[in-house]
């Protein structure tokens, strides 16, 4: 096992993995009021976070991975041992005298740090300066999570035809009825853009959309329309649902978009371009990303003359 001994910050901990703390068997429900608390029982803190061994705790000062949901202020869970670390993991590192937490990739030409927010670049080292890494990030003890009057304003926004105050659809010319009225006439201005983009064909006379990674450039024109949130890839796909879009020639596959959903394709689509593809995410070639900008343009183009 190597271990990486220090220094730590002076606002670091080490965790004791005996701690006890009270467990609710069961499970509670995070979609449907389906869960059940069945009791509570006193377990090691230690077995929660899968017996790692010494574990250390450190605040969380920043916004480099925002994307992955560690976010400032938060408390990160590092396991010091460091021979366990795979390309991919998110880890604490410590270098020119300071630390910081981002996902890691080595290969044979060098050490990739990366962080998780489209607003900063990856770091690449090349022996012999190489960054100390000092622990694997396991958990995160997050703030108490908030819904901000902005974003209750968004969701309300975004009631698909349903008033969320009570007034029926018909029952008057409240602005509230209004509200709803424009937010159907938004929605079906949506299914009739993602229609015609799939029958969409380019200079060759072949379909413009055509992959599962494609869904990307759609799902980023969505955020900014106004049509989804940031790293909501399940109510993006409930939205599909909704408008009745589920018999799709390209399937929706929100474990795809998942995956696909970072580097570049977090930048506002302005901002797209081959080589910033190619730096952020660390592809050899910038072909994929051609079709997919291609998408994304096209879709937007088709979005706005519906919603005019």
């Amino acid at each position: 096992m190597k271990r990486y001994e220090g220094p730590w910050p002076e606002s670091a901990r080490i965790l004791d993995p005996e701690e006890k703390v009270l467990l609710a068997t069961g499970a509670i429900g995070a979609g449907p009021f389906t869960g059940v608390v069945e009791g509570l029982e006193n377990v090691a803190l230690g077995s929660l976070l899968g017996n790692m061994g010494t574990l250390v705790t450190i605040p969380v000062d920043g916004d480099s991975m925002s994307g992955a949901g560690i976010l400032d202020g938060d408390t990160a869970v590092l396991d010091i041992d460091v021979s366990r670390v795979q390309n991919g993991d998110c880890v604490a590192v410590k270098y020119d005298g300071g630390f910081s937490l981002k996902y890691i990739r080595q290969d044979e030409e060098g050490t990739w740090l990366i962080p998780d927010n489209p607003n900063l670049k990856p770091m690449k080292f090349v022996a012999p300066e190489k960054p100390e890494i000092c622990g694997i990030c396991i958990a995160v003890f997050s703030q108490r999570p908030r819904l901000s009057h902005d974003r209750f304003a968004r969701i309300r926004n975004s009631a698909l035809g349903v008033d969320v105050f009570g007034n029926k659809e018909g029952s008057g010319t409240s602005p509230r009825t209004v509200e709803c009225s424009k937010e159907m006439q938004r929605r079906m201005a949506f299914r009739k853009s993602l229609v015609e983009l799939f029958n969409r064909k380019n200079g060759k006379g072949q379909l413009l959309f055509t992959k599962k990674v494609q869904w990307v450039a759609i799902f980023r024109v969505a955020i900014e329309r106004g049509f989804a949130f940031e790293l909501d890839y399940a109510g993006f796909e409930n939205y599909l649902k909704f408008i009745e879009l589920t018999d799709l020639p390209v399937p929706f596959d929100k474990d795809i978009l998942r995956k696909t959903d970072f580097g570049v394709y977090r930048m506002p689509i302005k901002e797209w371009t081959a080589e910033r593809y190619i730096e952020r995410n660390m592809a050899k070639t910038a072909q994929p990303f051609f079709a997919t900008n291609d998408v994304a343009n096209t879709f937007l183009e088709i979005l706005d003359k519906n919603l005019n």
